[in-house]
C-alpha cells in the first residue's frame, strides 16, 4: 500500500527516524516521503502511533489534531478595559488521545474546543503567530501556570480559559442555539498533524456549536 504524503486527504504525522533505525521505523508501519526526505505514519494508520511514538520528534503532547483544524470565533468584553475582543478556539472533529498511563493512543470521535493548552507544536505555533497574535503562551494567576491563551488587543491582559469555556454562557459555553449562532468557524489545513497538550469539552455546548454555529471561508 502506498501513501500520497502530499494530498490533501492525507495528513501525516512526521517523524524523526534515524537512518540506522530505517528498517525497524519500516516494520513499524512508517513511510519514507522520496519528495520530503522524511518519514512520516499516514492518518490513515494513527493505529500504530504507539508503536512509532519513539520517532515523534516533539514530546509531551497529549493530543493529535487532525490536519485540518477548527478555529470557533465570538465576540467576548475585556474584562479589564472593556473592549469587545474577537476570541478563538482550537477545535476538531476528531482527534486521538494519549491514555492517562501513557501507553496507547485513542481515537475520539466527536466535535470538541480544546482548552488549557499548555504546549503545541511547532506547525501550530507559527500558525498562531501569523493568524492569531493575540493568542500567546501567558501566565494564569486562576490557573496557577502558564497556557496558550487569548489576550485582550488593547490592554493585553489575559481572557481566561474558564470564563470562555466553563462559565454557563460564556463565550465557548452557549446555553441556547441562539448563543450558539453567535459562533463562527473557520477551518485551516495542514501539511502534517499539529499536536497539544491539554483538555477538551464535552457535553450540549459542543452539540450546540457544531449544529447552529456559521461557517465561514476557510483560511488559507
Amino acid at each position: 500500500m502506498r501513501f500520497n504524503l502530499l494530498h490533501p486527504s492525507n495528513m501525516p504525522l512526521i517523524l524523526n527516524v534515524p537512518y540506522t533505525e530505517k528498517d525497524l521505523a519500516k516494520s513499524k508501519g512508517a513511510f519514507w516521503s522520496p519528495q520530503l526526505k522524511t518519514w512520516y505514519l499516514p492518518d490513515e494508520r494513527y493505529d500504530l502511533l504507539s508503536a512509532v511514538e519513539r520517532w515523534i520528534p516533539e514530546n509531551g503532547f497529549n493530543i493529535i489534531l487532525p490536519g485540518e483544524i477548527i478555529l470557533a470565533h465570538a465576540i467576548r468584553n475585556c474584562w479589564n478595559c472593556g473592549r469587545a475582543n474577537t476570541v478563538t478556539a482550537i477545535g476538531a472533529n476528531s482527534f486521538y488521545l494519549k491514555d492517562g498511563e501513557g501507553s496507547s493512543w485513542e481515537e475520539i470521535g466527536f466535535f470538541t474546543l480544546f482548552e488549557g493548552i499548555t504546549l503545541i507544536s511547532i506547525n501550530l505555533k507559527t500558525f498562531l503567530q501569523n493568524y492569531y497574535p493575540d493568542m500567546r503562551l501567558a501566565y494564569s494567576k486562576t490557573a496557577e501556570g502558564y497556557y496558550w491563551s487569548n489576550h485582550c488587543a488593547a490592554c493585553k491582559k489575559i481572557q481566561g480559559d474558564w470564563f470562555l469555556f466553563s462559565e454557563p454562557g460564556g463565550a465557548f459555553s452557549p446555553i441556547s442555539p441562539e448563543k450558539a449562532a453567535e459562533i463562527t468557524l473557520k477551518s485551516f489545513t495542514f501539511q502534517s498533524s499539529p499536536m497539544i497538550n491539554g483538555g477538551f469539552i464535552m457535553g450540549d455546548t459542543m452539540e450546540f456549536i457544531i449544529d447552529y454555529a456559521k461557517w465561514e471561508t476557510p483560511i488559507n
